[in-house]
């Protein structure tokens, strides 16, 4: 136990907590061991009587590394290499023949948003052909060449739209009528004014 005259002999005026609250003076020699980075042993057994007798000691060395440090700069890096989109891939730009178009209408070319009909090509692969006889590319678009894009088009064996007519398949000849669907079931086998009809 530390006696009240020892009290007195406290430098600079620094104090410490009690359990009432009210302050209590600190021993310079327990300040300068905090300050001077005193031996471990020294400091514990002052700090020891110093609890024993109600003072609160407490060593200020900068700040608390553990619970203000910050991520390692290579763990954060490795972080932000990991998360960053700069390695994947680039998406390729979409392009006609990405479109239903394309697949419908033949129109595989050109630029999005005004894709064209280029090729034969694209076109007898299209829809419009074997539906419709339209397996020419002109101005853009897919059109009947003749007679032959016609009679192969499954407008033809319906309709008896088997010839070829300003880029269409239309029906013009009583024989476009006599194969077709219409002629064998519905009795429409000549053509009138563009359709078959009965006679």
């Amino acid at each position: 136990m530390l006696r009240p005259g020892r009290r007195a002999r406290a430098a600079d005026g620094a104090s410490g907590g009690v359990a009432d609250g009210t302050a209590v003076p600190i021993p310079a020699r327990a300040i300068g061991d905090c300050a001077h980075g005193g031996s471990g042993a020294r400091v514990f057994r002052v700090a020891s009587v110093l609890v024993l007798a109600g003072w609160s000691v407490g060593c200020d060395h900068g700040d608390d590394t553990a619970s203000s440090a910050s991520p390692e700069p290579s763990a954060v890096t490795a972080v932000a290499v990991a998360a960053s989109p700069r390695d994947a891939p680039p998406e390729p730009s979409p392009t006609c023949r990405d479109t239903p178009g394309c697949l419908e209408e033949g129109q595989c070319g050109g630029d999005p948003g005004a894709c064209r009909a280029t090729s034969d090509e694209d076109c007898r692969r299209a829809r419009v052909c074997g539906d419709w006889g339209l397996c020419v590319a002109r101005e853009g678009r897919c059109e009947a060449g003749d007679h032959t894009d016609c009679e192969a088009s499954y407008t033809c064996k319906m309709r008896g739209r088997c010839s070829a007519d300003q880029g269409r398949c239309v029906v013009k000849r009583d024989r476009d009528c006599r194969g077709s669907h219409v002629c064998r079931y519905e009795k429409k086998c000549t053509a009138k004014r563009g359709w078959c009809r009965r006679e």
